[in-house]
């Protein structure tokens, strides 16, 4: 571990953009692929501790796996997703990995957004239901046809004392005691 103490929230924001970035890719391959085509996403990332690591090992899960698996019609695709950062470069187990799926007469290829997924995806001939364009202009269309989102209520509404309701909620639970 390094001394640097802004290290723990550089990994935490760039893990939340890899879900968010993941989940984006769910609702494109959902929609996009055809509909006989399986695709799933593997959760593998680094164990959090030896004990899980070793349980992993033991159950004969490998390092390396790539993050997305699209199959149709005998055309298998693996996807190694990355966020483009820092640390995106490919590990040992991961070109490992890739160089065997390939040798064995798999597609594999590198994503670092959405669009690059679309294209491995037409690059190895499965046909798309919709772009990912489409897609977008899709959900413009249907946001503009939709009413404006009300905002909110203000946090901190006045109780008619001038207090915050939740001061009034401390002062009258105090009281029941």
């Amino acid at each position: 571990m390094t001394d640097d103490p802004d290290e723990p929230t550089a990994r935490r924001k760039n893990a939340q953009r890899e879900w968010r970035s993941q989940e984006v890719d769910k609702h494109f391959l959902d929609r996009g692929l055809p509909e006989d085509a399986y695709w799933t996403a593997f959760d593998q990332g680094r164990a959090p501790n030896r004990i899980i690591g070793a349980l992993r090992k033991k159950r004969g899960m490998k390092s390396g796996i790539p993050d997305l698996f699209i199959l149709w019609r005998g055309i298998s695709l693996w996807i190694e997703r990355k966020v483009v950062a820092a640390d995106s470069e490919l590990g040992t187990n991961q070109r490992l990995t890739a160089q065997r799926l390939i040798a064995n007469g798999h597609f594999w290829a590198r994503a670092n957004n959405t669009e690059e997924v679309e294209a491995a995806i037409r690059k190895v001939g499965i046909p798309l239901r919709a772009t990912l364009g489409e897609i977008r202009q899709r959900i413009e269309a249907q946001n503009e046809r939709l009413p404006a989102k009300r905002k909110k209520a203000a946090r901190g509404i006045k109780a008619d004392n001038g207090m915050s309701m939740a001061q009034y909620r401390r002062l009258n639970s105090r009281q029941l005691i």
